[in-house]
C-alpha cells in the first residue's frame, strides 16, 4: 500500500467491531518508513503484523485544528518524524495527516511568491527565500565526511556525517545497517573506484523508499526476500538519475525539488571549475570537467531554515 500509493506512513486504526463510537477509528499507532527499515529483521516473514513493527499510540505526538504551520514543523523537528495526525477535540478520531513534504511544498510556495514579489513582509519565509543551499550546510555545520570508507574535506565540526557511504559490492542489507546505525535515509555507493573519494564525480543512492519497494515487490509476488543476498547496486538509483543541485540554489527552489521528485535527500555538487580566461594565469590545481560532491541535504536540513527562531 506505501508503494502503490507513494506515502511513507499507514495509521493503524481500531477495528470497526472494536470501536467504541460509530464511525470514530482511535489510532493504535502508526507504521512508517522508518519503523521498517529499523525493526524488519532480515530472517523475518513478510506477512508479520504491523503491530510488531509500528509506534504505537502512546508514542505518537497527536496535533489538533488549533496548531499553525509553525507549530507543525517545530514539532516535526524536534521529535524527529516526518508525520503527524490531527485529531478531533470531540472524540479523538483522526480528521487528516500532515506529512514533512505538505509542509516542504507549502513552504516552497511561499518563499517563491516572496522572492518573486521582493516582498519584506512576510516575516521569515521571506527572509529565508534568500538563503541558498550553501547557507544552510554552514548552519547545520554538518561534517560531509562518508563512513565507513573514503572521507571528503570537512565543512564543519559537530553532528552526524550529511551523508554515508557503502561499497558498491555491498547488500542491500550491508546498507540498511548503515542507515539504521547512522540514523541517515539514504546511502551513497560510489561508481568510479571503490570510494566516494575516488567517485566524487558519479554515485548512486539508495533511500528508504527504494527498501520499501523492494519489500513490497516481494510482498505482492509472495515471494521471500533476504535482503543479505540482494545486491545494492541492482536496486539504487543509478548515478544518472541522481538529482542534484549546486551551492548557490535558493534554499527553496531545493524544497520545491524534493516536493515534485518526491525525494527526501539532495546531493549538493559544486559545479566544473572554468578554464582560465587571461593569458598567463595559472590553472586550477585541480581541474574538473564535471561537478564534484560536497555533501547531502535532507528536506529536515532545509525545512530548519524556516523556523522562526532558526534550527531547533
Amino acid at each position: 500500500m506505501m508503494t502503490d500509493l507513494k506515502i511513507g506512513s499507514l495509521l493503524v486504526g481500531t477495528p470497526a467491531g472494536e470501536r467504541t463510537t460509530e464511525g470514530a477509528a482511535l489510532i493504535e499507532g502508526i507504521l512508517t518508513e522508518r519503523d521498517i527499515l529499523d525493526k524488519l529483521d532480515f530472517e523475518a516473514p513478510l506477512d508479520q503484523k504491523v503491530e510488531s513493527l509500528m509506534t504505537p499510540a502512546s508514542e505518537l505526538t497527536l496535533a489538533n485544528g488549533t496548531w499553525d504551520l509553525e507549530a507543525v514543523l517545530r514539532t516535526m523537528q524536534r521529535g524527529h518524524f516526518r508525520h503527524l495526525p490531527f485529531v478531533s477535540a470531540e472524540d479523538g478520531s483522526v480528521t487528516s495527516m500532515v506529512s514533512m513534504r505538505d509542509v516542504a511544498r507549502a513552504l516552497a510556495s511561499d518563499a517563491s511568491a516572496a522572492a518573486a514579489s521582493g516582498a519584506s513582509g512576510l516575516g521569515e519565509v521571506a527572509a529565508a527565500a534568500a538563503v541558498t543551499a550553501a547557507d544552510v550546510l554552514r548552519a547545520r555545520s554538518r561534517s560531509v565526511r562518508l563512513t565507513p570508507v573514503g572521507t571528503l574535506p570537512s565543512s564543519g565540526s559537530g553532528g552526524p556525517p550529511s551523508c554515508i557511504e557503502v561499497e558498491p559490492a555491498a547488500t542491500v542489507a550491508d546498507a540498511v545497517l548503515e542507515m539504521r546505525r547512522g540514523r541517515a535515509g539514504s546511502v551513497l555507493i560510489p561508481v568510479h573506484g571503490g570510494s566516494i573519494r575516488e567517485s566524487r564525480h558519479g554515485f548512486g543512492i539508495f533511500t528508504e523508499r527504494d527498501y520499501l519497494r523492494l519489500l513490497g515487490s516481494a510482498g505482492r509476488s509472495g515471494q521471500s526476500l533476504d535482503a543479505r543476498t540482494v545486491p545494492i547496486s541492482s536496486v539504487m538509483t543509478a548515478a544518472s538519475a541522481v538529482r542534484y543541485v549546486t551551492p548557490d540554489k535558493p534554499a527553496y527552489e531545493c524544497l520545491e525539488v524534493l516536493a515534485q521528485e518526491d525525494i527526501r535527500h539532495l546531493p549538493v555538487m559544486q559545479p566544473p571549475l572554468p578554464p582560465p580566461s587571461e593569458a598567463g594565469k595559472a590553472a586550477p590545481a585541480s581541474p574538473t570537467d564535471s561537478p564534484r560532491l560536497i555533501a547531502v541535504l535532507s528536506m529536515r536540513d532545509l525545512l530548519s531554515r524556516f523556523l522562526r527562531s532558526g534550527p531547533g
